[in-house]
């Protein structure tokens, strides 16, 4: 980026100090001497070869797109430069009266036609808007004023001239010439919507018009056989030159930037310029005929009054497109207000609709809510009740010495089974209980080294069962946490428990905490069991969700109530898991700082 606005910064700085130090030395040169005359066929051949170079290097280094279009334009500056030499030679070598026409006019003639057909191949592959009769008219407008202009300064001119045919008409293919290049330039620039360099086209079209109107005053003077070399008229051919270069930098510094597009950039332009041009060539022909106005005879009349009468009834087409244009856009804003009001309607029936299915969705959502919980309630009347029944007629029958060893192995199997079908109906009233806000923790400070060690006897049998070893890693001094303890031990044995049962032959339990900050502890349970992968190990936290259900006894209901629990609890809960490290479930708790 630094580079290429360096280069640019360098290119424009060298053109600008090229056209001053060329206005400097024409201004101080004497105006009849021979420096004057040197200067100045230096200075146009220096320009037009510089800009004839630049348009082949850009050329060169473009896509083939525009590639014949810039060496269509460097062959017109190259055209104009051989014509510069013919008049060099001419002039300072021959030293001899330069005669109008002569062969350099046909290198400077041939400017036009590379120009135009440089032109047609640049925007041969553009899209171009939908001509209209308004803008179809407005150019029009701006012609029939060139023109009226061209006869009012030129008419007198050639009609006082006493030369040939031939000088007369070579001296008018200047602006006719140029002039033409540029309004068809103009026109093309206009109605083109895509695929344009904008930065370069503009620079060229700025440097036709400048040509266009050098080359109309210089056909001026020439018809009035008032030109000379060191006219104030030498100046612009050189910035004509200075700006084709600058146009050929930026087609290479800017291809693939600045295409312009019809939605945006170049419909908002055309849409700009077609709103000014009556008024602006209005003002224009006022200006003229008022600059002019010493000059205008009644012998021009045949040749003006055609065009400003073609004048006066473009400005009326233009008035009455104006008009419907108005009328078109104001029936298509009550049309789309119609339709935007429609829309609106239906828009409020169907919020009105949707708010009817939510009020109705809502209304099921509750009524199966108060279903679960009436079912879960009679579920707890009528299995507890008679699961109590069981395991207490099965632990009498425990105590009976005269059973067998068989009658007593069933017994266990009885109780084994009624706790594990009490255990799932437990989990259930809780989880329901949960889930309708009805549990409430009773927030104290607990000691949690003791809480742990209760939690540890209570499933101690269920370690040794297995063959897993506990290791607790939490001993040494007090601490304190603000938790309830009753749900703190429901989640506590939860979770080792779930070490334990989805362990390994002879595998380890291991117990561990850290302090995370000033107000939290974390509890770490970790197993060198079944591992769980990633993807899976927030879904363990919902309710019924088992990733192995052939791994042991379960609902898929425990750890979600651990961590509801541990939520109602203001702590948090996660596990992490991996075959190098086991599977570690952590609870954060808050911790009580004791003052001594």
């Amino acid at each position: 980026m630094m580079t290429a606005v360096s280069n640019r910064t360098i290119t424009l700085a060298g053109l600008i100090i090229f056209t001053l130090a060329y206005a400097i030395g024409d201004s101080v040169l004497p105006q009849d001497g021979a420096a004057r005359h040197w200067w100045a066929d230096i200075g146009w051949t220096l320009a037009s070869l510089a800009a004839a170079i630049r348009c082949f290097i850009t050329a060169n280094k473009v896509g083939d797109e525009v590639r014949k279009a810039w060496l269509l334009f460097g062959l017109g500056c190259f055209s104009w430069f051989i014509g510069m030499l013919i008049w060099s030679y001419l002039e300072l070598f021959e030293n001899k009266p330069i005669p109008f026409p002569a062969l350099s006019d046909i290198g400077f003639l041939a400017f036009a036609p590379f120009m135009m057909a440089g032109l047609v191949v640049y925007l041969r592959s553009s899209a171009s808007l939908v001509l209209t009769l308004k803008s179809v008219s407005e150019l029009a407008l701006v012609l029939c004023a060139t023109l009226i202009t061209l006869v009012i300064i030129l008419y007198n001119p050639i009609l006082m001239l006493q030369e040939t045919a031939l000088y007369k008409v070579t001296a008018l293919a200047y602006p006719v010439l140029y002039g033409g290049v540029f309004f068809f330039g103009l026109f093309r620039g206009l109605i083109i919507k895509e695929k344009m360099n904008f930065v370069a086209y503009t620079l060229l079209m700025a440097a036709l018009f400048i040509h266009a109107v050098t080359d109309t005053l210089y056909a001026y003077s020439l018809l009035g056989k008032s030109y000379d070399i060191g006219s104030h008229l030498d100046l612009f051919w050189i910035i004509g030159f200075a700006v084709i270069y600058w146009a050929a930098y930026e087609g290479l510094a800017q291809q693939g930037k600045d295409k312009i597009n019809v939605n945006q950039n170049m419909f908002g332009r055309v849409k700009y310029l077609e709103s000014t041009i009556s008024g602006f060539t209005i003002a224009w022909l006022v200006t003229v005929f008022i600059m002019f106005s010493d000059v205008i005879t009644y012998d021009m009349a045949d040749y003006i009054v055609p065009f400003v009468f073609m004048a006066a009834i473009l400005i009326i087409i233009i008035g009455w497109t104006d008009r419907s244009i108005q009328e078109r856009l104001y029936s298509d804003l009550v049309a789309s207000e119609n339709k935007f009001k429609i829309a609106n309607i239906d828009l409020e029936k169907r919020v009105e609709e949707r708010t009817r299915e939510l009020e109705v969705s809502r209304n099921e959502a509750i009524k199966a809510s108060n279903a679960k919980s009436e079912f879960l309630s009679r579920m707890s009347h009528e299995l507890r009740t008679p699961l109590n029944a069981v395991l207490g007629f099965s632990q009498l029958l425990k105590m009976d010495k005269s059973l067998s060893d068989q009658q007593h192995e069933c017994i266990i199997d009885i109780t084994d089974a009624g706790n594990h079908l009490l255990r799932l109906v437990n989990d259930a009233l809780d989880l329901q209980g949960i889930e309708a806000n009805v549990v409430t923790v009773n927030l104290e400070n607990i000691d949690l080294l003791v809480t742990i060690n209760e939690c540890l006897i209570l499933v101690d049998h269920l370690a040794k069962k297995v063959n897993v070893s506990i290791m607790n890693k939490m001993h040494g001094d007090e601490i304190h946490v603000n938790a309830d303890q009753l749900k703190l031990k429901q989640i506590l044995i939860n979770l080792i428990s779930n070490a334990i049962k989805y362990n390994h032959d002879n595998g380890q339990v291991v117990i561990t905490h850290e302090v995370r900050n000033d107000n939290t502890i974390r509890v770490l349970i970790n197993n060198t069991g079944m591992t769980i992968p990633e993807d899976q190990q927030q879904l363990i936290f919902d309710p019924f969700v088992r990733l192995n259900p052939g791994a042991g006894e379960g609902s898929g209901v425990g750890l979600a109530v651990t961590r509801k629990l541990v939520i109602a609890m203001n702590g948090n809960i996660g596990v992490e898991s991996s075959p190098a490290d086991g599977t570690t479930f952590w609870v954060d708790l808050n911790l009580i700082r004791q003052t001594h």
